[in-house]
């Protein structure tokens, strides 16, 4: 079943390709030991009515050994299970006779391309690339495959291009496409994989089921892509998983929320955080979207999107039961971590959250990447930050935010000839961010780039106002022109109402240690989720030193 792809129905009366390919095995060991192998120290043999194969050293290979022989024969005759064993071996010594004296090929890695939504209504959208990250969960379980990343696979998005070009693009041996048809409560989907090398197809399977069936189908999907990339299934898949929900309802729900978060950046953090409450409400044992609101609720906090002491409230008891239902969600712990830190400021106790979700996922490039914007980094710990970034971004080299996080994190090292080129990379991925565009202006400002520094603040305010935008205090302090800073404060009313820990940035870049301590204390007093980087923030390095803002930093365990 697992090695020959044979369903789970599989009679060996009907089909023998068992004894097929155990004639064939005797015959190899045959022609080997007859050749290149006539020296070697043991013997394998496979005797004809078992499957259980005899090992015997060359040096008791003997007159009597005719009768050795039989009695493993008959000995092999009693472990009837002993056949998965043997084709398992056979296996390998049929890839050791292929390989000999070769240098081994590398690893095989798979790119799963977005599913095409083949439906007559196109907002199943969220349904068809649903299915594709469930899929490359599914493969990502696989020892000895490498997968490429979402972020990476989903670039190729509504593109038509030679699958050997996007293979090449991203690192794959192969590349999965295929389509989903979905009408009623009856799925159609389809699936190919294709050799990146040559464009040649490897396998390819339709399944028509009912829409319940849809973790079946992943699975069947994700089994039959490593079987055909001849990874060994019974050694290298992990146990198959429980489906994640027996609530219909509650899937399409989550997949609707991940579908908002993954396309509407900010904008679709309302829209995510109801369909994963609604999820939760379908089904109160999915662990998955307890998860997802946990982490839905922490970005609306961190942004202030929401009332942060109740979206971090809220984010710690998505968590908990997420955790309390299976304690082995990485992002659950993860968004635990976040929690004690960035609301409790509690950072020794947070940290043992963020190293279990490492131990559980540690091919995940967002819970590295949680890690470092949670705890490392405000703690100053930049080497340490530096060396997971750089990990995260090799599981998932077109991460935006991966590439954002490691700009920050050279900007506040003050290595500006890598930052600046980082930023641009992290832009190039995610054009319409407009935190990333402006962060790239400071960090050509402080690189004494000044025009260069303006156009990247006007593009980012500009994304972020809607087309409305002027130059403000910080931006015209970090272009080195104060006077214009200060006039602005003066004759704008309206510069004392915004949220305290900006204003406190804009005086430490005018270097008012008075006005920037008094403002880091209103948003201390404010709870102000970004205060966590009051340690490390560029924008305070001029006053950084002064006593009541270092009183402010050991207040929040900083």
């Amino acid at each position: 079943v697992e090695v020959f792809g044979r369903p789970a129905e599989y009679d060996p009366r009907l089909d023998p390709i068992v004894r097929v390919e155990a004639r064939r095995l005797r015959s190899r060991l045959a022609e080997y030991y007859a050749g290149p192998g006539a020296n070697d120290p043991v013997v394998i043999e496979l005797p004809k009515g078992t499957y259980l194969p005899a090992f015997t050293a060359r040096s008791e290979v003997a007159p009597a050994e005719a009768a050795t022989r039989e009695a493993a024969a008959g000995r092999a005759r009693r472990w009837p299970w002993a056949l998965a064993a043997a084709v398992a071996l056979g296996l390998v010594i049929l890839g050791v006779l292929g390989v000999t004296r070769k240098t081994p090929p590398p690893p095989p890695s798979v790119a799963v391309l977005p599913f095409v939504n083949l439906s007559d209504d196109a907002s199943n959208d969220y349904f068809s690339e649903g299915l594709t990250e469930e899929i490359i969960d599914r493969l990502a379980r696989v020892r000895g495959l490498r997968v490429v990343a979402r972020s990476s696979s989903f670039r190729f998005k509504g593109t038509a291009q030679d699958l050997r070009e996007v293979g090449r693009a991203l690192g794959a041996t192969a590349v999965v496409e295929g389509s989903v048809r979905r009408a009623g409560d009856r799925l159609r989907v389809t699936a190919q994989l294709v050799n990146a090398a040559d464009g040649f197809q490897l396998w390819s399977q339709s399944y028509q089921r009912k829409a319940s069936d849809v973790f079946a189908i992943q699975d069947d999907v994700a089994r039959a892509i490593a079987n055909a990339l001849r990874v060994e299934l019974r050694v290298g898949f992990e146990p198959r998983p429980e489906p994640p929900t027996g609530n219909l309802d509650a899937y399409n729900l989550y997949l609707e929320g991940r579908y908002h978060l993954n396309h509407e950046a900010l904008a679709g953090l309302e829209l995510a955080a109801d369909r994963f409450q609604r999820a939760t409400e379908a089904d109160p044992r999915y662990a998955a979207a307890h998860a997802a609101l946990a982490e839905t609720y922490a970005i609306l906090a961190y942004y202030k999107l929401r009332p942060a002491p109740e979206a971090w409230a809220r984010a710690k008891a998505a968590a908990d039961r997420a955790l309390a239902i299976d304690s082995t969600v990485a992002v659950a712990h993860a968004v635990r971590g976040l929690a004690i830190a960035h609301n409790e400021w509690k950072w020794d106790q947070a940290e043992p959250f963020f190293r279990r979700a490492l131990e559980l996922d540690p091919r995940s490039c967002d819970v590295r990447l949680a890690y470092v914007w949670g705890l490392l980094l405000p703690r100053g710990r930049t080497a340490e930050a530096a060396a997971q970034v750089d990990q995260a971004i090799a599981l998932d080299p077109n991460s935006s935010l991966a590439h954002q996080v490691r700009s920050f994190v050279l900007l506040v090292e003050g290595r500006l000839e890598e930052a600046i080129p980082s930023y641009h990379r992290a832009a190039e991925l995610n054009p319409s961010h407009a935190d990333i565009q402006w962060d790239l202006g400071m960090a050509l400002a402080y690189a004494g780039q000044k025009e260069a520094a303006m156009r990247q603040f006007r593009l980012g305010g500009n994304i972020h106002s809607g087309g409305d935008w002027g130059p403000g205090v910080a931006e015209y302090a970090l272009v080195g022109e104060p006077e214009k800073a200060r006039a602005i404060i003066e004759r704008w009313p309206g510069f004392h109402d915004q949220r305290p820990i900006f204003i406190s940035y804009a005086y430490g870049l005018l270097g008012d240690a008075d006005q920037a301590a008094l403002w880091l204390e209103r948003a201390y007093q404010e709870h102000d989720p970004q205060l966590i980087w009051a340690k490390v923030d560029p924008r305070l390095n001029r006053v950084r030193a002064d006593p009541r803002i270092q009183a402010v930093i050991r207040r929040i365990g900083l």
